[in-house]
């Protein structure tokens, strides 16, 4: 007898198989994204950095301008009454003058170098009170005004013509300036000190120095070596400003020529430290 198996689907209904219900999973709960405290963090961080990035530079921005004009104080608004008075001009043997130092503010000074004998100051400009001077020890020292504490200085411009013998030769000339240009040519000087707030220099030698520092904030300092200058080696530090140098055969743009020999160290903010060679002078044809 044939054994004849009942249909797939009928199967289950034929041999009374019971039945399960489908088989399912409770819905699982939504995943709730936690939020994470790395983003405002990392802002917190970076504006903090920044912050105190922002305050150092302000801070030495600060500490220089401070720096130079507390010296600029100390030195041109001293009201010391051993200060002698000039009437617009005064000359003074060089035996026992050893260093100039200068201090003017809001105007101009000028060194030149004359066939004479003896050093020559003059003042030319609209200041109400004469300049000043005293000898201290081997020092002259030139001021714009004698007693500072009762003038106006933003009203009085005044220039100041230093004439030195073209056989003298300063063991150190020092030059502090607020808001005023300098200009020397012919310089023969061991150390030369240059301090300006708001002013340019340019210094010009007809001997090789040992040394120069420059201080400046919001100007330039220029120095021209002359021909024969076998090297020179500069130290610069400086916020917005530049190292430039020119006239140089050799490593040119560079912070040493040569030897080395002549040592240069110059701080700016705000301004350039320029230094160049004398151009070779033509022979007449």
């Amino acid at each position: 007898m044939e054994n004849k198996q009942p249909p797939f689907e009928d199967r289950g209904q034929n041999q009374n198989v019971p039945t399960t219900p489908p088989f399912t999973t409770p819905n699982p709960p939504l995943y709730q994204k936690k939020k994470s405290n790395a983003v405002p963090i990392v802002i917190a961080i970076i504006f903090a950095i920044t912050a105190i990035i922002i305050a150092s530079i302000i801070c030495f921005f600060a500490f220089l301008r401070g720096g130079i004009s507390e010296l600029a104080k100390n030195h041109i608004f001293d009201n010391d009454s051993s200060y002698i008075e000039v009437n617009t001009s005064a000359e003074f043997d060089t035996d026992n003058i050893l260093e100039l130092d200068i201090e003017w503010i809001d105007g101009s000074v000028n060194l030149q170098y004359y066939d004479g004998e003896k050093i020559y100051i003059e003042e030319n400009g609209n200041g109400k009170h004469p300049m000043c001077y005293k000898i201290d020890g081997t020092t002259l020292k030139i001021d714009e005004y004698r007693n500072k504490a009762k003038i106006n200085i933003k009203t009085a411009s005044k220039d100041l013509t230093v004439k030195l013998p073209l056989t003298y030769k300063a063991n150190k000339i020092d030059i502090s300036v607020v808001s005023a240009s300098v200009a020397a040519n012919g310089l023969n000087v061991g150390k030369l000190d240059f301090e300006t707030v708001s002013g340019n220099g340019e210094f010009q030698f007809a001997v090789s120095p040992v040394e120069i520092d420059t201080e400046s904030v919001s100007g330039e300092a220029k120095i021209i070596l002359p021909e024969g200058v076998t090297g020179y080696s500069a130290s610069w530090e400086t916020v917005s400003g530049s190292l430039i140098t020119n006239g140089f055969t050799d490593n040119s743009n560079s912070a040493r020529y040569g030897d080395g020999s002549v040592l240069i160290d110059g701080d700016s903010v705000s301004g350039n430290l320029i230094i160049s060679k004398a151009e070779t002078k033509k022979a007449a044809a």
